[in-house]
């Protein structure tokens, strides 16, 4: 496996989510099938490739089991399992027999590397080195490593982009402005009764057409509200170490939608540069 290559350990690819989504099924009105069951294991420390230094994460099993309405029967076959980075939330392909123990509660940091994982400097050596280029003022980066870099925390973000749009993509705002659609429609109709008729009718109409401008306002905002919400907290920061150009950024998302990765078109790339060059501390907040 070349340095640059993203270790299949940490991918959280199909089994994760494709192979967790649920099938629901329908019979004399029961609505069964099966659904992705995680059980919480316990505790672990790793590198993590998207804060680039050790971390806490939270290990859990995944398996898919029998449900009915929605209420799980057991806890299904074994499918795999996954590790979540407390400080990021990526979510990693776990293995659990790469480490020592699974602690059963979190623990400060260096006890909690001395109990999991006591090897793990030896392990990313290479990665550690990489990470010391980037943060040193006179660390030069091949091409083939920074593009592999780059390309990283899109990779590994991926899945959760894919789960987030293979489903409804209905969110609370949009939900809130249907509400508001039909409130300012029955206040504009009502008003309008009290008007003569020949200003009455614009007035409700103009007041449905309001409602509708907002609806449609809100849907069009759900996929960058998704991104703002959940995917640049994490991405943002795993980039503006490596300072990518635009140009960088839209030859990575061609790459990934090349790869049929939803990432790479539902992404705005202006959307993240003005994240990337905003201060850290605002784009945190957003």
């Amino acid at each position: 496996m070349g340095l640059c290559a993203i270790p299949e350990c940490y991918r959280s690819r199909r089994t994760m989510y494709d192979v967790a989504a649920a099938q629901r099924g329908r019979a004399f009105f029961i609505f069964w099938g099966t659904k992705a069951v995680r059980r919480r294991l316990g505790y672990l420390a790793d590198y993590c490739p998207l804060c680039g230094e050790l971390r806490c994460f939270k290990l859990k099993r995944v398996g898919m089991a029998g449900h009915i309405y929605g209420i799980a029967l057991g806890e299904g076959q074994l499918v795999g399992h996954v590790m979540t980075c407390e400080a990021c939330d990526v979510d990693l392909n776990g293995q659990p027999e790469r480490y020592r123990e699974i602690a059963p509660k979190k623990l400060p940091l260096p006890e909690l590397a001395a109990r999991t994982n006591p090897e793990w400097q030896r392990v990313h050596t290479a990665r550690l080195a990489v990470e010391k280029q980037i943060s040193s003022a006179f660390g030069k980066l091949s091409a083939q490593v920074r593009q592999a870099l780059l390309e990283e925390p899109f990779a590994l973000l991926a899945p959760k982009v894919e789960a987030r749009f293979s489903v409804s993509q209905f969110d609370g705002p949009t939900a809130l402005a249907l509400v508001g659609m039909f409130v300012v429609g029955f206040v504009a109709t009502a008003i309008s009764e009290k008007l003569p008729e020949s200003v009455g009718g614009y007035v409700a109409l103009a007041g449905w057409i309001a409602g509708l401008g907002l609806v449609a306002w809100q849907l069009l905002e759900i996929k960058h509200r998704y991104f703002r919400d959940k995917i640049f907290p994490t991405l943002v920061p795993a980039l503006r170490r490596l300072k990518p150009s635009a140009a960088e950024i839209e030859a990575v998302l061609k790459t990934m939608k090349s790869r049929g990765e939803k990432i790479g078109s539902k992404l705005d790339p202006k959307r993240l540069l003005e994240a990337l060059q905003a201060p850290a501390q605002i784009a945190a907040a957003r």
